[in-house]
């Protein structure tokens, strides 16, 4: 029996021997609307990850990471990424920038803003640090109230009707007003 690099090794060569293409054959590479469904993937994972943390420890954000657009709203600052099938871009809106327009540029077999090469996973994770920077900041330097702590019930004034179970209602003592 080999070692774990000998077997590395021999499936890194057989990839290649039945990948590689054939003499006068080109090479595969995925069309401009694969590569920009990949970058719209790649601003998604980011966005997926900053709104599943901001759950997970009850911080108030919004957003969306399903269809055509995947945000993230914290407060008043917000990232956002668009998909345009027909037009073959991605928009993102990011703080402090006009809108961002991403297209696939062949030549260059990248994703494109401005003429310029763009890691969109760099990007997306720039724009949300971005936000959450902004968040942060808000209230005078204070960290606004996640939603745990907002969600902690205020006193019960002496009066108050409560519901115990979904049946049953408890009224205040005889001789006491509602």
């Amino acid at each position: 029996m080999g070692t774990d690099d000998t077997k590395d090794d021999w499936r890194a060569e057989l990839a290649a021997r039945l990948t590689a293409p054939k003499p006068g054959q080109s090479t595969f590479h995925p069309s401009a609307a694969t590569e920009l469904e990949i970058a719209l993937g790649r601003a998604r994972s980011e966005v997926t990850y900053a709104l599943e943390l901001c759950r997970s420890h009850g911080v108030p954000a919004m957003g969306s990471a399903i269809g055509d657009e995947v945000s993230l709203r914290l407060g008043e600052q917000a990232v956002a990424f668009r998909i345009d099938r027909l037009g073959a871009r991605i928009v993102a809106k990011v703080p402090d920038k006009d809108e961002v327009v991403h297209t696939w540029d062949a030549e260059k077999r990248a994703v494109v803003a401005g003429g310029e090469g763009v890691d969109v996973t760099r990007m997306a994770r720039g724009a949300i640090d971005t936000v959450v920077s902004a968040w942060r900041a808000s209230a005078e330097g204070k960290r606004p109230p996640t939603v745990r702590e907002l969600k902690t019930p205020p006193s019960e004034p002496p009066n108050a009707v409560r519901i115990t179970a979904p049946t049953q209602v408890v009224a205040p003592p005889a001789g006491e007003k509602a």
